[in-house]
């Protein structure tokens, strides 16, 4: 065997040793990193705010808890109609027709309407807006839980029972309810507790799908504090 002919094989052996090297790294070693980069991909998570703990004085009197509301919700990419459904919806959230139909012209996976309603109004906003959907729309006619794109999920709400009590010591939040002033701000990492997160899958398009039971990771609480 000639110089050049050695040197060709030595060449191809060399290459076909990298080719399955590479093959082993994929199929072996990279399959877990390949299945997580997958999931990144075609998963995604919205943080929900988790229940602060209440703040009392040293008789006991709240003054600062959490109450239990609902935010609105909407998938604009999954509507049928997304004109029909701000007009319905504007009302009952209390914005303007204009503004919703903006909001919902794009291909956003999902977008807050309103936050933090009382729970009863903001399920009976959406179950009305469904019902009055269904009756338009042959595919859904009679059958409301069919109508995709809108929904509500539970965000506890900061609420101050007594205002004028200590309000500059016991200081506020935000709509997250992250500490802005005073105790709710010096002592938010103790108070705010774990964030849950709702999670999505996105389909071939990168827009959300958020599952209609809204499943969520179990968050805990925050610790209450005692003045």
């Amino acid at each position: 065997m000639s110089s050049r002919a050695r040197l060709i094989l030595g060449g191809l052996l060399s290459l076909y040793v990298l080719v399955v090297l590479r093959a082993f790294q994929i199929q072996v070693l990279g399959v877990r990193e390949i299945r997580d980069r997958g999931a990144k991909q075609y998963c995604s998570t919205i943080p929900l705010i988790p229940k602060r703990g209440v703040i009392v004085d040293r008789t006991g009197t709240e003054l600062a808890v959490s109450i239990a509301t609902k935010s609105v919700f909407v998938q604009p990419a999954k509507l049928r109609d997304p004109g029909k459904t701000a007009a319905l919806l504007a009302p009952r959230v209390s914005r303007p027709v204009s503004e919703l139909r903006k909001l919902f012209a794009g291909e956003k996976g999902f977008v807050w309407v309103r936050r933090q309603m009382p729970s009863t109004a903001a399920e009976e906003a959406v179950r009305e807006v469904k019902q009055a959907l269904c009756s338009l729309d042959p595919a859904t006619r009679g059958k409301p839980s069919a109508v995709e794109g809108i929904g509500t999920v539970d965000e506890p709400k900061r609420f101050y029972p007594n205002r004028e009590l200590a309000a500059s010591l016991v200081g506020f939040t935000n709509l997250d309810s992250e500490g802005m002033e005073g105790i709710e701000l010096s002592l938010n990492k103790y108070l705010r507790g774990e964030r849950a997160f709702l999670v999505c899958e996105r389909d071939a398009r990168g827009r959300l799908i958020v599952p209609a039971t809204t499943p969520v990771e179990v968050n805990s609480k925050g610790h209450s504090i005692g003045l």
